[in-house]
């Protein structure tokens, strides 16, 4: 067997700083999630993103949100610089075997698929949850749509986090080849569907499905572990546990004392839970890691861990932290972090700027989280001199990144993807969840912007525009029932019929009409466009040109 270390990542969603019985939960078991931790280590302060997609991004680059350009969920903001290599390749070039089960949320055309940037197995989802506007229509929690390496959809059988940690445990095997596996589950995200029988469990708590995924997953670290040692692998694996973002579902509940969840710069929106556990390399012993750690140093730090080459072209924003947490180094060195994303603007309200304990927010107020843990008490006053030093130092890194991070990275056609799928969360103003499919996303009032293409080539191109996806079968002028869950949680709303009579293709300013004609379904256009940038926006009007509602997907092909 290879001596080199395998590396197994296990990424929740939406799960926060107290969901786990670690730190304290009144009445949330999770003894295989605190084993990890209590075997391994914990780190006191680590950082992430308050967001699912940027957080993944900062995970996989190594480079913080607005170099990466990873900086949301929607409005195209959730895709990867295409130069920038991703750590799954960086282990494939070293030999590994590499394969992500779960969730992505990076893109779902080239070269922004998981395969793309290095995985060669994929079992999972493009968009933040099985009802992701990215993922298959009508897809539940319990036997979910699956999509693979080759864009191949499935239906698995049974709950979707038993099902991608079995899928894991399936593809590692008898073989002996060293693996870099990610199980990023979607739970505990919304929608809240969970088994029946965890979920009564939990019925008078105030969101029992929540607490009931919390289990489940903690059940299939355990299941995780024992495979592990039947393989006599689990001395040599690491195993690193986090979670994306701050609290959602069990927020109402206990937070450990943070402020805040997820969206939000408090501490409570990006300060989550990192277990790491290595015997082999002395990652043991139940220690806790001191000092600012933030998402992307795990990429420098699994490297060295495992003795792989840095890519030629890295930049990473992270450093390694192996000396901590095997112990060598009592802390994690002084720096200054920022925690900073894309929440509808780009602009130092957004912030969180971190140094020791001492936290700006909001651009204008500063706290002390080791006197002050729930951040109640604005110090600026008290402490002038540290609130104008740390807000200097902020303004010399934010200057250079404020323009370039503004920009949106176009989505790709014409190129080594035949068929390409532009849906609404890579247009401005749209909706990343089916429910806002459903409702035509009525609720904001406002119809979507247009979608940043790269032609890769000059020639015709057929694009035909959709209410719902094909997969769906739905007509444009059709609504659809309510979608139930075969678990316990609420159903998505009843998708409601609009009146669809033509669609309006508009074309770097140039606007195109088609009526429907044999295809119910879609709407079809050939149009001439140029190698280079362009954009497009597609809407559905009445009879009078009257916009109704966007074209929630676009399928775009080459012709000639």
């Amino acid at each position: 067997m290879s001596q080199r270390p395998n590396v197994l990542v296990v990424l929740t969603d939406d799960q926060g700083f107290g969901d786990c019985s670690f730190y304290g939960h009144p009445f949330l078991k999770t003894p295989h999630m605190d084993a990890i931790a209590t075997e391994g280590i914990s780190f006191e302060q680590f950082h992430v993103t308050p967001m699912c997609a940027p957080t993944r991004g900062a995970f996989f680059s190594g480079v913080h949100p607005l170099r990466n350009m990873a900086l949301s969920t929607v409005d195209g903001r959730h895709s990867l610089r295409p130069d920038i290599t991703c750590m799954p390749q960086a282990f494939a070039d070293a030999g590994y075997r590499t394969g992500l089960f779960g969730k992505w949320h990076l893109g779902r055309n080239w070269p922004n698929r998981p395969q793309d940037k290095g995985f060669a197995q994929f079992r999972g989802h493009y968009g933040f949850g099985t009802t992701g506007i990215s993922c298959h229509w009508n897809c539940d929690y319990q036997d979910p749509w699956l999509v693979d390496e080759q864009g191949a959809f499935t239906q698995a059988q049974g709950f979707c986090t038993d099902v991608f940690f079995n899928q894991c445990m399936d593809w590692i095997g008898d073989n002996d080849d060293p693996f870099y596996a990610v199980i990023a589950t979607n739970a505990p995200h919304f929608p809240f569907w969970a088994p029946h029988d965890l979920t009564e469990k939990y019925k008078d708590t105030d969101n029992p499905e929540f607490f009931a995924m919390m289990e489940n997953l903690d059940d299939n670290l355990g299941r995780m572990d024992s495979f592990l040692k039947d393989r006599s692998i689990l001395e040599n694996t690491i195993v690193l546990f986090f979670t994306d973002n701050g609290p959602v579902g069990g927020r109402s509940t206990y937070t450990a004392g943070l402020r805040g969840g997820k969206g939000t710069p408090w501490e409570g929106g990006h300060n989550v839970p990192l277990f790491v556990r290595y015997p082999n390399g002395g990652v043991d012993g139940g220690r806790v890691v001191k000092g600012l750690v933030t998402v992307e140093d795990l990429y420098p730090t699994l490297l060295e861990f495992c003795d792989v080459a840095a890519p030629e072209n890295a930049e990473f924003d992270g450093m390694s932290v192996c000396a901590a947490m095997c112990g060598d180094e009592e802390q994690v060195k002084d720096r200054r972090l920022v925690v900073q994303i894309d929440r509808g603007s780009i602009t130092p309200k957004s912030a969180c700027i971190m140094w020791k304990d001492w936290r700006i927010v909001w651009s204008d107020s500063l706290y002390n989280v080791a006197n002050d843990r729930h951040q109640d008490h604005q110090i600026a006053a008290e402490h002038p001199d540290v609130f104008y030093d740390m807000w200097s130092n902020y303004q010399q890194w934010f200057g250079p990144l404020h323009g370039p991070a503004e920009e949106t990275l176009p989505e790709h056609i014409g190129g080594e993807q035949e068929l390409v799928i532009l849906d609404s969360s890579h247009a401005k103003g749209g909706t990343d969840g089916q429910g806002g499919v459903r409702t035509a996303n009525q609720k904001r009032g406002k119809l979507q912007g247009p979608w940043l293409i790269e032609a890769h080539r000059s020639g015709t191109y057929q694009i035909t525009l959709r209410r719902w996806p094909k997969e769906s079968g739905l007509k444009l002028t059709e609504g659809c029932p309510p979608f139930a869950t075969k678990l316990s949680g609420p159903p998505e709303p009843e998708g409601v019929a609009i009146p669809i009579a033509k669609g309006l293709l508009d074309v770097d300013g140039y606007q195109h009409q088609s009526a429907i004609d044999d295809d119910p379904c879609g709407i079809n256009f050939e149009i001439n466009l140029d190698q280079g940038r362009h954009e497009i926006r597609g809407l559905f009007a009445d009879e009078s040109d009257k916009p109704l509602c966007s074209a929630f997907y676009a399928e775009v092909t080459y012709c000639e």
